[in-house]
């Protein structure tokens, strides 16, 4: 996997802090995970990876996810940590939250196009 080590160092996250960006150029509709990638990058952002994702996920109840849902409106979350198919293609791993129902894992392969219904979750760099 290719992972942002900033993310990795992490000893909690708080929940609110978690911000979703997709990263869309303006004017665009879409931007591919490989864009997405480097967009990360350069804004010097920390995409947080699938192990957060997991974490959330496993959590009793989905609590986190729930009150991501509830408060702020979130229902799909990518987790930009770079993994890769047996096959050699790149992917990201998402959740997706159903409303009144239980979130789900699903991945998408990196040269597809994302929308702004399908951001990445991140925090802003640390200072």
């Amino acid at each position: 996997p290719q992972r942002d080590a900033r993310s990795l160092a992490l000893s909690e996250i708080n929940i609110e802090k978690i911000q979703f960006k997709h990263y869309i150029p303006e004017g665009e509709t879409a931007i591919s995970g490989e864009n997405r990638l480097r967009a990360i990058k350069i804004f010097g952002d920390i995409g947080l990876d699938a192990q957060i994702g997991w974490d959330l996920y496993k959590e009793t109840d989905q609590k986190s996810l729930r009150w991501l849902y509830e408060n702020r409106g979130v229902t799909w979350i990518e987790f930009p940590e770079v993994l890769r198919h047996s096959a050699g293609r790149r992917y990201f791993l998402f959740l997706c939250g159903v409303p009144n129902s239980s979130w789900f894992w699903g991945y998408r392969w990196l040269d597809l196009g994302r929308g702004v219904s399908s951001p990445a979750a991140v925090l802003s760099k640390l200072r």
